[in-house]
């Protein structure tokens, strides 16, 4: 233990200031370590998405052209239905192609 008996009433104050301000710098250091840490996390997440998410929302868009469809088709006009139709083949085919 210290003996703080020895020490001046103007050493006290400014060895008291001295440890607050390296605790912090240590805790100012160790926030910007992890922030970085959180950040090279983030982008890693941002730049690299999983092709299965990509897949399943071509397969979505395809079901609800799907839906588009036969909604059409029952209750809509024919030319309205066909040019639905024709973009559902595209979205089909992307799908397949990828």
């Amino acid at each position: 233990m210290i003996k703080l008996g020895g020490w001046t009433v103007k050493t006290r104050p400014g060895a008291t200031f001295a440890v607050l301000l390296l605790v912090l710098a240590v805790s100012g250091g160790v926030s910007i370590f992890g922030m970085r840490r959180l950040s090279a996390i983030a982008e890693d997440i941002g730049g690299n998405s999983v092709p299965s998410v990509l897949n399943l929302g071509r397969m979505v868009e395809g079901v609800e052209t799907h839906r588009r469809i036969r909604g059409l088709q029952l209750f809509g006009d024919a030319a309205e239905a066909q040019r639905v139709q024709a973009q559902a083949a595209e979205a089909f085919a992307t799908i397949e192609a990828g």
